[in-house]
């Protein structure tokens, strides 16, 4: 064997160890600890807590009236809950928007310039009075009723509870896939330990835990599920409760809200490099940090490294048909080709066109991140913004 072979192979089994051997692996553990669990279950609810709603703003215009009067229909009660609006410098009527509801359950923090969103949150979480903060994006859409349920999931190991994200908006196939396979990762690790991936979409955590994130983190949410996790609590996950995230409609703003999502997740891992292999985090350090990390640092540049190597393979296994094969072969590769032009199959060609797309927007990422670029202050996703 030589070192092209032993590449080629450490390369795939890599590759296919984090993403299918990973999530049966997950699976098996899931199965046997809910087996355990449901011995124990009482079938107690528990009880009423205070929460407190951040909804951090920048130019949100467009949407934070819905999001107000749909967080207001909600009929958890009223002493028990607190929205708290945080605008970092907002250049249009956010503002205006949020004074014209003249509620006293919204509570509107105006900063003078943008800080950040971290920044927000800090501010936010000095003036939150809740057991519970439950942080949400203007633009992000669920139903309020649902609330009870995201803090029901709370018992006495669990520091952060996060929703299932559904996609809004012109969803290609991949765009299906991509959520679907994040929503069983979650599933899996949160029955095998903690959720790892976190999006601040809707994230609800106990702020006792979390009284200050550094402002310089991009994946704001992530560093709060760090930290919690860091204090030994979980992080669960309620695919039961659903909140729905318009997605960008131009391939540019894809581009740019992936490649800072890489980041943020990068920012994170280095930050918290304490915690990769560390026993004393159960198996989110020993596993389910480890194979995050792997996939988010090595892979990206496995999957390039087969694009080249495959084709090498490919033709290493032509010489060894006789040529009487080679023609009709290649005349069933040339059919094959134009029957997915013309056929939903089709999809599954821009499934991996997207997958590659991906891989490239992590290493651009890990490159800003080695180059010390900041994703403090970022330009917002505009079509992600407008009422559907």
């Amino acid at each position: 064997m030589n070192l092209l072979d032993l590449f080629f192979l450490i390369t795939l089994f890599t590759t296919v160890f984090v993403y299918l051997l990973y999530p049966l692996i997950l699976l098996i553990i899931s199965s046997i600890h809910s087996l355990s669990l449901s011995k124990q279950k009482t079938g107690n609810k528990n009880p009423l807590r205070k929460i407190s709603i951040i909804v951090p703003t920048y130019n949100e215009g467009a949407v934070i009236g819905s999001k107000l009067e749909s967080l207001l229909e909600t009929s958890y009660p009223e002493d028990l809950r607190e929205i708290i609006v945080v605008d970092s410098g907002s250049t249009d009527n956010t503002c205006d928007v949020v004074r014209e509801f003249n509620d006293t359950a919204i509570v509107l923090f105006q900063q003078e310039k943008r800080l950040g969103k971290a920044n927000a949150i800090n501010f936010a979480l000095q003036e939150a009075k809740g057991e519970i903060v439950i942080l949400s994006d203007a633009n992000a859409k669920f139903k309020p009723n649902l609330l009870f349920e995201l803090v029901q999931k709370f018992d006495d190991n669990t520091g952060a509870v996060l929703p299932r994200l559904l996609p809004s908006g012109k969803l290609s196939f991949w765009d299906k896939i991509f959520y679907e396979v994040h929503h069983v990762y979650k599933n899996l690790e949160s029955n095998s330990d903690s959720v790892f991936i976190v999006f601040g979409e809707l994230f609800a955590f106990r702020k006792a835990l979390v009284t200050r994130i550094d402002e310089d983190a991009v994946s704001d949410d992530l560093e709060i599920a760090f930290t919690i996790r860091k204090k030994n609590y979980r992080i669960r996950y309620a695919p039961e409760v659903k909140v729905v995230e318009k997605i960008p409609e131009s391939s540019e703003e894809t581009r740019v809200q992936r490649t800072r999502r890489a980041f943020g997740i990068l920012q994170s891992m280095k930050k918290n490099i304490d915690v990769l292999g560390n026993p004393k985090y159960g198996l989110y350090g020993v596993f389910i940090f480890p194979i995050h990390f792997v996939q988010m640092t090595i892979i990206p540049f496995f999957v390039l490294c087969l694009l080249f190597i495959l084709p090498v393979k490919i033709a290493e296994l032509l010489l060894t048909i006789d040529q009487v094969f080679i023609v009709p072969l290649l005349l069933f590769a040339v059919f094959g080709l134009f029957i997915i032009s013309f056929t939903k199959a089709r999809e599954i060609v821009l499934v991996g066109y997207n997958f590659l797309a991906t891989q490239l927007y992590v290493i651009i990422a890990l490159v800003d991140l080695m180059r010390g670029k900041s994703y403090r202050i970022w330009r917002k996703a505009s079509t992600t913004r407008a009422e559907s």
